[in-house]
């Protein structure tokens, strides 16, 4: 069966990035789409033609059935919400690759973890051991601001060598040829691993791709081989002796170096593209949630 989707606030960089998979992949379920936010936004672009978009109103919520990074407002027209954790409530918290079975569970709005959050539950639960703790350190692009991020970064880049103003509007200090301490949401990974979790967060001046620096310290001791093999179980963790984040952009994957084990400690290096994860898990529960009749 196919059904009529919406996608909320399509200027958003998230939003922007299901458009593209949504185009790519052509999917089965999707009757018609309908893009809400503010009315009149013309740059937005879907299989080269610009798509308007309607206002988010109840008259343009009647008749949606999935609502991509919907709110309580479409829950109450009819839809199954799904969308980006961003405060747990009662919304079920699912990840395709972590508890896929809870989906059925939804009260009408879904939740995913952002990625880096589902990144460190997917790696933990491969490792089938039970995990004391977790820290690290998490390096993130600019990209994590949105389009506008990706350009101030070049317009400050650009600054620097010309010796003119710096603009930080967005990113709100200079991220060019230097490093931002910052913070990043975990919103939802307690529910997909329960075990304490200690990241530090740096905002790096490079476009995209995020750089996941973990230690995983486990109850019991397992050796380098075995971590490998556990690791390697996992359809989405591809190792690689050459992970860069520059080189993971556009790539649902999850990158890892050969893991490095020393008694309890487990130590790993991975890279994702953030943004494009997280579309890939959204366009997964949605498809799951279509072949189940979820609604």
């Amino acid at each position: 069966m196919s059904y009529v989707v919406s996608i909320s606030d399509p200027e958003h960089v998230l939003s922007r990035e299901v458009l593209q998979l949504i185009e790519h992949q052509e999917p089965s379920w999707l009757r018609e789409l309908r893009l809400l936010g503010e009315a009149g936004t013309s740059d937005v672009f879907f299989r080269g033609e610009p798509v308007t978009v309607r206002a988010a109103n109840a008259d343009n919520r009647q008749g949606v059935e999935i609502a991509i990074n919907g709110n309580a407002d479409d829950v109450s027209a009819g839809a199954v919400v799904i969308r980006l954790a961003d405060t747990v409530g009662d919304a079920v918290i699912v990840h395709p690759d972590v508890n896929g079975e809870v989906i059925n569970d939804h009260g009408g709005t879904l939740h995913i973890p952002d990625a880096t959050g589902s990144t460190i539950a997917i790696i933990g639960n491969a490792l089938g051991e039970r995990i004391e703790h977790i820290t690290g350190t998490l390096l993130v692009p600019a990209s994590t601001l949105g389009p506008l991020g990706i350009e101030e970064l070049y317009g400050q880049t650009v600054a620097l060598f010309n010796q003119e103003h710096i603009p930080t509007e967005t990113i709100g200090n200079r991220l060019a040829y230097n490093l931002l301490p910052t913070t990043t949401d975990l919103t939802g990974l307690d529910c997909l691993l329960t075990c304490p979790v200690s990241l530090f967060t740096v905002t790096v001046p490079v476009f995209g791709g995020t750089m996941l620096l973990l230690d995983y310290w486990l109850e019991n001791e397992l050796d380098t081989a075995d971590v490998t093999q556990r690791l390697a179980t996992s359809p989405v963790i591809r190792f690689d002796n050459n992970v860069q984040p520059a080189l993971i952009v556009g790539n649902d994957e999850i990158r890892l170096l050969p893991p490095v084990a020393k008694g309890n400690n487990v130590r790993i290096v991975a890279v994702i593209d953030e943004i494009r994860r997280n579309a890939a898990a959204l366009m997964s529960v949605v498809q799951t949630v279509c072949d189940l009749e979820a609604f």
